[in-house]
């Protein structure tokens, strides 16, 4: 069976003694452990800015001056928003979990390429969502 993300972020935190990244020399650093937990800290990094980001979009729905909005379609409008991001979810978290773990099988790198393909998915995310509700 396989170590979902999750799961692997909590193995290499316990592989590399509960050091968090911060306490690494993540651009420097040749140790596959220490990568990993680099690579799974910015992947951390990177989704609670997604969230932010996401959050200020779906408020933007709100405020949004379009008078010929009623406030049921803003109520739709959220909705759609919010499957959206969850089939968005969906399919981030399949590519790079699964996908990745086939083209890496087997690879020392595996699991930090994992986390680096969740990261870079979600800060592109971010910036879609900027770009298309204006928000920062």
């Amino acid at each position: 069976m396989k170590f979902k993300a999750i799961g692997c972020a909590l193995a290499f935190l316990l592989i590399v003694g509960m050091r968090p990244a911060a306490a690494m020399d993540c651009a420097t650093t040749q140790e596959a452990a220490e990568i990993e937990a680099c690579a799974a800290a910015e992947f951390k990094k990177s989704e609670a800015e997604l969230s932010r980001i996401y959050t200020l979009a779906a408020a933007s729905i709100v405020v949004r001056d379009n008078a010929a909005l009623t406030p049921e379609q803003r109520q739709q409008w959220k909705q759609s928003l919010s499957k959206s991001q969850d089939a968005w979810t969906a399919f981030r978290d399949s590519d790079c979990n699964e996908l990745t773990d086939w083209e890496w099988f087997g690879g020392v790198s595996m699991n930090a390429e994992n986390w680096a393909c969740l990261a870079a998915k979600s800060q592109a995310r971010s910036e879609e969502l900027k770009d298309r509700y204006s928000v920062q």
